[in-house]
């Protein structure tokens, strides 16, 4: 199908979001989501598919659909063993250019039974969800403000799957959605032998893509941040 269809897929995506372009800061890859401590001793292997990098509404941007596997061995001594792998991932990765740089890197990832308890922000639901890991509180707080973690449960709740990890670091801003929602592609539903079906579903994933980044760019998480000496002011303070 790429090759039949490849230059149109090129040309749509290039009318939506300008050219596909590859840098290395907006990298998603393996090393990367390691970075992210998402699920943590969980997985071994991860395949990326459908990275495509470009600018949207003027915010530069990377987008992927990212899967993580377990990879074990079953069997016995005497039988032989067999490599297995099981999903325990499947989802979107978004990587965002911030107008504001974070001081230090804020990550924040699904909270587990064993995780650690990391810095807590005051918001019961937030905390509950997210343990969140930081230089320290105060960089913390700067940019999980309460408009913020209110954009980020509204936008968690809109969009189609869950939220399970988002960082600050530099100027860049990411988000781990675990979704079935597949970027640049054709729907698994669509028969390939109609071109024409092919081609409105391969659009209507970039509409969908398209539709996500907006939020992003509405809501505080690419431009709100508090000053560090501003931190623990009231707004009678200020």
């Amino acid at each position: 199908m790429h090759e039949q269809m490849g230059d149109y897929f090129r040309s749509e995506w290039e009318k939506t979001f300008g050219p596909d372009i590859h840098t290395p800061e907006m990298r998603i890859d393996e090393p990367f989501m390691k970075a992210l401590h998402l699920l943590d001793g969980e997985w071994e292997t991860c395949s990326v598919e459908n990275f495509h990098e470009g600018e949207h509404g003027g915010v530069h941007f990377s987008a992927a659909n990212v899967r993580l596997d377990h990879v074990y061995q079953r069997g016995t001594p005497h039988e032989g063993f067999e490599t297995c792998s099981s999903m325990v991932f499947r989802g979107l990765v978004l990587r965002c250019a911030a107008r504001v740089s974070a001081a230090s890197p804020v990550l924040a990832a699904a909270r587990t039974a064993d995780g650690p308890r990391g810095i807590l922000t005051g918001h019961a639901v937030f905390d509950r969800s997210f343990c969140v890991t930081a230089n320290s509180k105060q960089d913390a707080a700067c940019r999980l403000t309460p408009r913020f973690i209110d954009f980020l449960t509204k936008f968690d709740r809109d969009v189609e799957g869950q939220i399970l990890s988002f960082c600050w670091e530099g100027k860049i801003f990411s988000l781990v959605l675990e979704t079935d929602f597949g970027i640049a592609t054709i729907a698994s539903s669509v028969d390939l032998s109609d071109l024409d079906a092919a081609r409105r579903s391969y659009i209507r994933s970039l509409k969908e893509l398209g539709s996500v980044l907006d939020r992003l760019i509405e809501g505080p998480a690419l431009t709100d941040v508090v000053e560090r000496e501003e931190y623990g002011r009231t707004e009678n303070d200020r």
